[in-house]
């Protein structure tokens, strides 16, 4: 009985434990995704800013109302005291009787309502309320890089399992390959050196199958760290690389990209957050007008008690430290928002430029594929010719070999151009904000 390689046994082995085994779950890409957003830190984290940046929106709008403070007090005097300071004669003399006056009681409240703040609460809840545009649109970003990284790895791991599939039938046809020679070779009508040839074959296609096992393998690994799987978890994947693409036209793609892109929206988003600080620059150097409104309440045993009322308008003219430092202030918003508006202009060439490279790069991977089938089907079939006519002694043997590589480099094209189609479609779909 022939002995099994060990690179075959290990090959094997490794090929079962990545592709999946009965206790294996199917994953599409869709559920990676999922599963991907909802345990990624990087996305929680922008999560949680989002939160505070709307508790910022609320806090700024809170300076609309009216603030109410309250303050008390409550005292007492000794007889001795209270006498030698403020009444003639002894204390215990019989006019006045010994702490009977000797108490303070008081409360006062006051009512402050801001009427005018030189613009500064509607700017600084402006300026807000651009920041919770800001962490949400990073918020969205995270998604769409995470996505596209679980998307490039998914389809890479796809990938490894059809180049582990790949290097199986290699093995095979190196395998029947050199049963034939080793027949041949027994009745002597094969040389030595074809034997040779044919088991140099044989292992050289394991050792490839062994590498495309420990490349599944990793791959899967990767994928699992992106989607918060379990370490040792095992998966099979159930999106293939040559479903239909789901793109929006180039021209729609393209005009999308270039007015509501990721990038593009966050370098206006940059913008509207300079000329809101500006905003709150001006309000330094505006007067500040406020309403106040008092009442006090007072019971003094030695000398009355009663209450009073009192309203009263603040108004703050900012002199030349509050005056320098809002024009500061303004120019420093105002270059922001130049550089702002410049960066926008640049990621709008930017995003545009790129759009139509992933579109050039697409239409060049489907036509890739369209070859690529042809070349597929025009191998196996000049490989089986060959085969036959290699066991009716027809061609020699490195012919077979020759036409053996042909068609598993054309088996790894198809693969690899419907690859490239898929990584096309991801950055597409990045760019337009899908």
């Amino acid at each position: 009985m022939r002995r099994v390689p060990l690179v075959m046994i290990l090959s094997i082995g490794v090929a079962l434990a990545s592709a999946g085994g009965s206790g294996a779950e199917d994953l599409s890409l869709e559920e990676a995704l999922q599963l991907a957003v909802e345990s990624n830190p990087v996305i929680g984290a922008a999560t949680a800013e989002v939160e505070a940046a709307e508790a910022g929106v609320k806090l700024a709008s809170a300076r609309f109302w009216p603030t109410l403070s309250a303050a008390g007090s409550y005292g007492t005097f000794s007889g001795d005291v209270l006498y030698g300071r403020f009444i003639p004669g002894a204390p215990g003399d019989g006019v006045v009787p010994v702490g009977e006056y000797d108490t303070n009681k008081m409360a006062n409240l006051e009512l402050k309502q801001v009427l005018y703040a030189g613009g500064a609460i509607g700017a600084e809840k402006r300026l807000r309320k651009v920041e919770r545009q800001v962490a949400g649109q990073t918020l969205r970003e995270h998604r769409l890089e995470i996505e596209s990284q679980v998307t490039r790895t998914y389809y890479e791991a796809v990938l490894a399992e059809h180049r582990l599939e790949v290097a199986g039938r290699s093995v095979e046809r190196s395998r029947d390959g050199l049963e034939t020679v080793r027949a041949r070779h027994a009745e002597q009508e094969a040389l030595a050196v074809e034997l040779l040839g044919a088991r140099g074959k044989l292992a050289a296609d394991e050792l490839a199958l062994l590498e495309a096992g420990k490349a599944l393998g990793l791959a899967h690994r990767k994928l699992g760290v992106l989607i918060g799987s379990p370490s040792g978890e095992e998966f099979r994947l159930t999106t293939d690389l040559d479903p239909p693409l789901d793109l929006l036209p180039e021209t729609e793609a393209l005009s999308r990209a270039v007015a509501t892109g990721p990038a593009v929206e966050q370098a206006k988003l940059m913008t509207d957050h300079a000329e809101a600080a500006v905003g709150v620059a001006r309000a330094l150097g505006r007067p500040k007008l406020e309403l106040v409104g008092l009442y006090s309440w007072i019971d003094n045993d030695l000398f009355f008690k009663g209450d009073y009322a009192a309203a009263s308008i603040n108004l703050a003219i900012p002199f030349l430290q509050d005056i320098k430092a809002g024009r500061a202030s303004k120019r420093v918003a105002e270059a922001r928002s130049r550089q702002a508006a410049e960066l926008r202009r640049g990621a709008v060439d930017r995003v545009g430029l790129e759009v139509e490279t992933r579109f050039g790069q697409l239409e060049v991977a489907l036509a890739a594929i369209e070859v690529a089938r042809l070349n597929l089907e025009f191998q196996a079939e000049n490989y089986r010719v060959t085969q036959s006519a290699f066991r009716e002694q027809l061609v020699t043997f490195s012919e077979l070999l020759d036409r053996h590589d042909a068609l598993s480099k054309a088996e790894l094209d198809l693969f690899g151009a419907q690859f490239e189609a898929r990584m096309a479609e991801a950055e597409i779909l990045r760019l337009v904000g899908d």
